[in-house]
């Protein structure tokens, strides 16, 4: 008997040994034996990082350092939006209101607790009339924001109330699709109240001057590198491997791919020019950035005014040899104007709800079009030139496609004219143009983010298109609560602006490359927002 007790004491012993070694996972899941001993992820990027103070970021590399030393209530991953501070959403069955529930762990860098307070501070903010904060619409969907912001309502009118320090309570003026997709974009995250009122105009000016709330925090800031670590007060800590990310900032794309040639980074961004020298390569990867690309045709133009010559210049298009023969670096033909990255119902794109291709290439049905927009316009021939405006960028190459496509098929004898981006968004506001490659990228994750646009009212509506009908569906969708009655407005007011009227001729889906190590991983892009996010990133042991 005792030898038979010994042997099972044995293998209880062996037993607790087996399940403690199972235990030992890193934060992600994986086995902690895969893992690179060394947690240091170090990238290249060629935007340019200027402000940690949500206020006044509206650039790139600002919503990139924010997304990663930041949160909000939710944040991205893998196109959908997590709980972020908050722990808990309640959705009213109007979808009018939201209330968010603050994880009772959530705290800033310095210990400081993390309330509902910071937020309903932070948003009001940066609505404030006085701050003139650029990204201010985008916080617009709350109700009373826009008037505050504009100096007709008072700040107390605003629908962002902290009804206790863990409760915050939204109130949107319309019901939106994707109001949470929303929260997770700078303009929506908390800011302390007593920091900036310490600190005033030197609030986030300096890493001293400033508190964070994510994953990281900022250890270095130069004009060469951006140095992120861990941060130890993160609520979700235990999910976060990398200890240190350091950030090369680099003037160009060249610099970005020698460094990653000579193994000092681990992820580069790349241009079309090295897609062929790397497109063999597992390294290469796509990100799909939600910006479309498309004509914009001027309605005060005699000649393009008719729907019919509009129609004509569409199906003159061949998109796939404008994307695989000249862009070559996997942007993808447009059916339509929105795009795919943008959510309808749940995670399904807007393009597969609505199942609908607007646009398409048929020389044949452009002929007869023209032919038939000639004689209502009672002209003979096409005017003898048609001015295209365009990007004086690596984008010029996709006007001078256009061009050759409308002589090839209508006999358009097209004139592209290159600009500065600042000399072409001049031009554009005073119409002076026939014809313009423009794009648009969401700010958002809703469709109505690129339709509004061309509303009868849009300030940026450079096209001088009217529409009642299309003006109508907007407002439906605007009010509309059951969210498949709003893709249906949305899906035919985008039918009447892309199909019917041929007013924004789509062209492409932009997709953007870099380069990828293979012992990175759970390196998350996103369409929308910040560029990518480094909470779930971490690095295998085959690093050498």
């Amino acid at each position: 008997m005792a030898r038979r007790s010994r042997k099972w004491v044995s293998l209880i012993i062996l037993l607790c040994i087996c399940l403690t070694a199972c235990s030992m996972v890193d934060p992600v899941g994986t086995d902690q034996l895969s893992l690179s001993h060394e947690q240091i992820l170090r990238i290249a990027d060629t935007n340019e990082f200027t402000h940690l103070d949500p206020a006044k970021a509206v650039d790139n590399g600002s919503f990139i350092l924010l997304n990663n030393v930041q949160e909000g209530l939710m944040r991205i991953k893998d196109k959908q939006p997590v709980k972020g501070i908050a722990e808990e959403v309640k959705v009213s069955p109007d979808h009018l209101t939201y209330t968010f529930r603050l994880r009772k762990d959530a705290k800033w860098s310095d210990g400081v607790p993390i309330t509902a307070y910071d937020f309903e501070y932070g948003w009001k903010r940066i609505l404030d009339p006085e701050l003139k904060s650029s990204y201010s619409f985008i916080l617009y969907p709350i109700k009373g924001a826009e008037a505050y912001h504009e100096g007709k309502g008072s700040e107390e009118q605003v629908g962002v109330t902290a009804i206790d320090e863990k409760t915050l309570e939204v109130k949107l003026k319309e019901p939106m699709l994707n109001f949470l997709s929303l929260t997770t974009l700078p303009a929506y995250l908390p800011q302390r109240k007593d920091l900036v009122k310490k600190y005033g105009d030197q609030y986030a000016t300096t890493l001293q001057h400033v508190a964070y709330s994510g994953p990281f925090v900022v250890k270095e800031w130069t004009r060469a590198k951006v140095v992120l670590v861990k941060n130890d007060k993160y609520w979700d800590r235990n999910s976060v491997s990398l200890q240190r990310v350091d950030i090369r900032l680099v003037k160009n794309i060249d610099s970005a791919v020698q460094l990653y040639q000579s193994n000092q980074v681990d992820i580069a961004p790349i241009s079309r020019e090295y897609i062929d020298s790397f497109k063999q390569s597992e390294d290469l990867k796509r990100a799909e950035r939600a910006t479309s690309y498309y004509l914009v045709m001027n309605q005060k133009d005699h000649f393009l005014k008719n729907p019919n010559v509009r129609k004509a210049i569409s199906l003159s298009i061949d998109r796939l040899q404008i994307t695989s023969q000249i862009l070559k670096d996997g942007s993808t033909p447009a059916e339509a104007l929105v795009h795919p990255a943008i959510t309808g119902l749940g995670n399904k794109s807007f393009r597969d709800v609505t199942r609908k291709k607007w646009v398409t290439y048929n020389p044949d049905e452009a002929k007869a079009y023209l032919e038939k927009g000639l004689m209502e316009l009672k002209m003979k021939k096409p005017p003898e030139k048609i001015r295209l405006l365009s990007y004086d960028d690596d984008k010029r190459e996709v006007a001078v496609a256009v061009k050759q496509q409308l002589r090839k098929v209508l006999g358009l004898n097209v004139q592209v004219e290159s600009v500065s981006s600042e000399e072409k968004l001049k031009r554009q506001e005073e119409g002076k143009f026939d014809i313009a490659v423009s794009s648009w990228g969401a700010d958002y994750n809703d469709p109505i983010a690129y339709l509004e646009l061309w509303s009868s009212n849009g300030k940026l509506n450079i096209a001088n298109f009217e529409s009642k009908e299309y003006d109508t569906l907007l407002r439906r969708a605007h009010k509309e609560a059951d969210p498949e009655k709003k893709i249906q407005y949305l899906s035919q007011a985008e039918k009447i602006l892309v199909q019917d009227e041929a007013v924004i001729v789509p062209i492409f889906y932009r997709v953007s490359s870099y380069l990828q190590k293979p012992y990175v991983r759970d390196f998350y892009n996103h369409a929308i927002g910040a560029d990518y996010s480094l909470k779930w990133v971490y690095l295998r042991a085959e690093k050498k």
